[in-house]
């Protein structure tokens, strides 16, 4: 199902990017057909047939029940060893890839279906469709194909704000200095092509705020090209939506650069759904976890859990501290405990009363049963989630962590260094990891660290077997001056803080393993660090939507394909109304951390546009552990001498 998104001013729907991907999947289903309340699924079976991109676009959309309610009966990899079926369609959805494409020239000479509906998710070149068109006309197997659809499909949604490209190594792809230009000119086309699809399945023709110079400046002229020039186009794909150069409704795709804030994909989360990506791997919406299987024996077993938008209490809890998840479990199990009773009493009564009366009241009952088995199954995959959690934070003392990490980011700390370097010492709680993330962060957020310092910390971490090789990058970046004023200005605040200082090992001495539960240690989290403040990419979001004159954006261009050959910086426009809808795009990886506070920051509104909506996208959302790996990579590079 699709489940509800928010709505703004009026009532009206805002954007939901899950929906409209939604949307477009099932007139595929429909062979391309308008898909309306009187269609029916079941009077013609198919085959679906995607490669991985698709696949993990389908898995976050439907469930395989949903899919058998759209008429299809198997659903394969392109690449899987595949048997003939002759009666029914088959349903491709992949990528225009030359593989792909050769492919599916092999299925249609094999003859494997009698007809093929061939969905690329991304736009297909004249020179592959002619390439496919001379394979199959070779076998003669042209009349199995009935039909070819550019979808614009091609990214991954993971809720009604949120998606991803599902690209790999995205940061290291275009950072690295020994990328040749061809290469890297492939990876923003395959940005630009992606971010184009977005744009055209929302159905808008957005303004584009975008810096100049680095990859994201590159991506925006890139994409406001290719936009300008297909709206030319008599027949084009947004000819249905009427737009003016200054229209209010016409949101903002807002796109960025990872470097402007490395710190914050290294962070340990606190709200649930961060946390669960963070710590458990959260991928696709889907959660694997081990579990004690009960029977005294000591095994775990491997389960796996869906956290979909049509369970209400993760669309109520994934955005929320920790702290509060648990407690919001102990009171639903309270209420549906009530609610099960009141139906074994009801029951009771029942039988008291004259023949025939309870009938009435023993049909109302049996059709809560359902009901309330669901709830209960849910409730009960949450505590088994959250019961991990706090298995993690308690081993690995990840409370002490995110308090030391807010503190420093937050950039009114003083006594670090013993702080740190007991952090960094061998009999300390926390994962070698843990603690690297720990120094990064520390390092990003003070450039003006002595060599001596770092050496310390560096040796301190290696003692511990911790792959430093990211350090020779982090050091690159300073003497480039990449961490420039203006990004460790943005850097600092980025997670909390009030006013005052606060020394580390201050902090620290109120975390002594034992003394509490870890929900209880969360909980005073806050009251260490103070209150918490909005990060880099939040504020400057802000600053763009609200377009606030002399702020951090004032050197952004503000582009418009709706008008040809024009840019302007974001300064030069004071007079223009604030922005009730933004997609902002995050170039070389993205976090749950961020797009968390966005949606907080977006429910809070602004002035004279009230409740505001934003959905953020990425190359790719990356755990802090698989970003380490990409930053390690980078550090065995060589990087011109300065």
């Amino acid at each position: 199902g699709k489940g509800t998104p928010t709505k703004g001013m009026g009532g009206s729907p805002f954007l939901s990017i899950r929906n409209k991907q939604i949307d477009c999947f099932e007139r595929m289903l429909n062979f391309n057909n308008p898909v309306d309340s009187k269609t029916s699924w079941q009077e013609n079976w198919k085959i679906l047939i995607y490669d991985n991109l698709s696949r993990d676009m389908v898995s976050t959309l439907f469930k395989v029940a949903d899919l058998r309610r759209h008429g299809v009966t198997l659903h394969l990899n392109l690449h899987a060893d595949r048997q003939p079926v002759q009666d029914a369609a088959a349903i491709y959805l992949v990528e225009p890839s030359i593989e792909n494409i050769q492919r599916i020239a092999r299925d249609c000479s094999s003859g494997l279906y009698d007809s093929m509906y061939l969905n690329w998710s991304s736009t297909i070149s004249q020179d592959s469709l002619h390439s496919l068109a001379c394979s199959v006309s070779q076998t003669d197997s042209f009349h199995r194909i009935v039909k070819v659809v550019d979808q614009y499909v091609n990214f991954v949604s993971l809720g009604h704000n949120l998606f991803t490209l599902g690209m790999h190594n995205s940061y290291m792809a275009l950072n690295d200095p020994e990328v040749r230009d061809s290469d890297m000119e492939r990876t923003i086309g395959s940005i630009v092509n992606s971010l184009f699809s977005v744009m055209v399945t929302l159905g808008v023709l957005p303004f584009i705020a975008c810096p100049q110079g680095d990859a994201a400046g590159m991506v925006g002229e890139a994409l406001n090209k290719k936009l300008s020039e297909h709206v030319r186009n008599t027949n084009n794909l947004f000819k249905d939506h009427a737009y003016s150069p200054n229209a209010h409704s016409r949101p903002v795709l807002i796109i960025l650069d990872r470097s402007q804030d490395l710190s914050v994909n290294l962070q340990h989360a606190w709200t649930y759904e961060a946390m669960l990506h963070d710590i458990l791997g959260m991928k696709l919406n889907k959660v694997t976890i081990n579990e004690q299987v009960g029977d005294g024996s000591g095994r775990k077993k491997s389960s796996v859990y869906d956290l979909s938008v049509q369970d209400a209490f993760w669309v109520d809890n994934s955005g929320k501290p920790f702290p509060s998840v648990t407690d919001d479990i102990e009171d639903k199990l309270n209420t549906w405990k009530s609610e099960y009773d009141a139906i074994g009493a009801q029951g009771n009564v029942v039988s008291d009363m004259p023949q025939g009366g309870g009938i009435d009241a023993l049909t109302r009952a049996a059709q809560l049963v359902p009901e309330l088995t669901e709830r209960k199954r849910l409730l009960d995959m949450h505590t088994n989630i959250c019961t991990s959690l706090l298995n993690e934070i308690k081993e690995r003392e990840l409370d002490n962590f995110f308090s030391l990490e807010s503190a420093i980011v937050s950039g009114s700390v003083y006594n670090a260094k013993s702080a740190l370097m007991q952090v960094f010492g061998p009999d300390a709680l926390g994962s070698p990891e843990d603690k690297l993330r720990l120094f990064v962060i520390y390092y990003l957020c003070n450039p003006s660290l002595s060599e001596a310092d770092v050496a310390e910390y560096e040796g301190a971490l290696s003692k511990l077997g911790v792959d430093m090789s990211l350090s020779s990058y982090l050091k690159y970046l300073k003497k480039m001056k990449a961490l420039s004023s203006r990004a460790i200005s943005m850097a600092k605040g980025s997670a909390g803080g009030g006013g005052g200082s606060l020394s580390l090992t201050d902090i620290m001495s109120q975390f002594k393993a034992g003394t509490e539960t870890a929900t209880g240690l969360l909980k005073s989290v806050a009251a260490s660090v103070g209150g918490k403040k909005d990060l880099p990419v939040t504020r400057l979001v802000d600053s763009i939507m609200e377009n606030r004159v002399g702020s951090e954006a004032e050197n952004f261009m503000l582009l418009d394909p709706n008008i040809q050959h024009k840019s302007a910086q974001m300064s030069s426009n004071a007079t223009r109304k604030p922005f009730r809808e933004a997609i902002v795009f995050m170039v070389g990886s993205g976090n749950y951390i961020e797009y968390q506070d966005l949606q907080d920051y977006a429910r809070r509104g602004g002035a004279g546009v009230g409740v505001k909506n934003v959905v953020y996208g990425s190359t790719e959302l990356v755990t802090a552990s698989e970003f380490l790996q990409q930053l390690n990579a980078l550090g065995k590079k060589k990087f011109s001498s300065i």
